[in-house]
């Protein structure tokens, strides 16, 4: 791949061919227990655009432009009201779906987009509507809800300082974490990796990853951003040089001294931890001490031997038919219309 063609897939802005691609699918925004009455209004950066998360006073949640078109004020310092989010200079109040309910003048509509809350998560869609369903495998359904023995788990890492083509690239790169590919490191001593394989599958990539006493274990990519590598690794593009990672999985209640679950029909809240700085001690997730997205550059053996990257080409490859399919105004890879869809597959 040339520069120009890597250039094309780093920037994710509005307008660009990335940009549009990334747009067909949900990308997490914000931790749903951090958006309350205290704290109402959060500001985000998705896919080169500065947004504003605000909760009404209803309960209502929305995501809008940062700037009121009035005079530019950040409506970051905006105030919820019953019907939406008011600016702060003027008092213009916009509704969650865009819409300004106080403007003396003419119509006026902000930039707004959809936004849902699933597994403790709120998700944002900036792509052309009817928004297509959030695709739900067996993390971020909801069939953990009900359980009474385990409870899920967001893990919010520090922003990376790169984009996020480039953590797909490391993360697809098997030789390039030889040198920390270590089985104590991963919990796993005496069980190497003898060979890994990538292949298309149905909703991305599957890795497939023998080790030497015969075992078998698969790692899918859920395109283009979503990767199940024991916890689901969710990967959000903020702009052309930021990436932020989150990931989900579930633990036991018990283990954190909770003696009895919820009862019938609820459901205990997230466990939710931030992650402060790489340099940790013990409790550091292996996975990402070794790079900070890279579970999947777990391998060794001979295709690191011999410096070859089949999942990063087959990403690649991935990557332009699904712009092009874009392009031409069809729906890419992973887009799922149905919204009682069967469990996307993640084993």
């Amino acid at each position: 791949m040339d520069e120009a063609q890597n250039q094309v897939l780093r920037q994710v802005g509005p307008g660009t061919p990335m940009g549009e691609l990334l747009r067909r699918y949900w990308h997490p925004v914000a931790v749903a227990q951090d958006l309350d009455e205290k704290h109402p209004v959060r500001l985000v950066r998705l896919l080169s655009e500065s947004l504003v998360l605000f909760r009404d006073k209803l309960g209502g949640v929305g995501l809008m432009q940062d700037k009121c078109p009035h005079q530019g004020t950040s409506m970051l310092y905006g105030f919820p009201t019953k019907r939406g989010l008011a600016c702060p200079s003027h008092g213009w109040l916009f509704e969650t779906g865009g819409f300004c309910l106080g403007a003396v003048m003419e119509h006026i509509e902000v930039r707004a987009y959809t936004v849902r809350e699933q597994a403790g998560l709120y998700w944002a869609y900036l792509g052309p509507k009817p928004a297509p369903a959030l695709p739900l495998d067996d993390v971020l359904g909801d069939d953990v809800l009900g359980r009474t023995d385990r409870r899920r788990r967001i893990t919010v890492y520090p922003q990376i300082s790169t984009n996020w083509f480039a953590e797909s690239r490391y993360a697809l790169d098997p030789w390039r974490l030889r040198g920390h590919q270590v089985p104590e490191l991963l919990g796993d001593p005496g069980r190497a990796v003898k060979h890994v394989s990538f292949s298309p599958a149905e909703y991305g990539i599957s890795k497939e990853i023998v080790h030497t006493d015969g075992s078998v274990k698969r790692e899918p990519l859920l395109f283009p951003t979503h990767l199940r590598a024991g916890p689901l690794w969710l990967l959000t593009p903020v702009d052309a040089t930021q990436t932020q990672v989150i990931t989900i999985d579930t633990v036991p209640i018990e283990d954190r001294g909770i003696s009895e679950g919820p009862a019938a029909g609820s459901a205990e809240p997230p466990e939710v931890v931030y992650l402060q700085s790489q340099e940790r001690g013990d409790d550091w997730d292996p996975n990402a001490r070794c790079s900070f997205y890279s579970p999947w550059g777990r391998a060794l053996g001979a295709d690191a031997d011999q410096h070859e990257t089949p999942g990063l080409s087959l990403l690649q490859d991935l990557l332009l038919r699904e712009l092009d399919r874009v392009a031409r105004g069809e729906d890419p890879i992973g887009v799922i219309r149905d919204v009682d869809h069967p469990l996307v597959p993640t084993e």
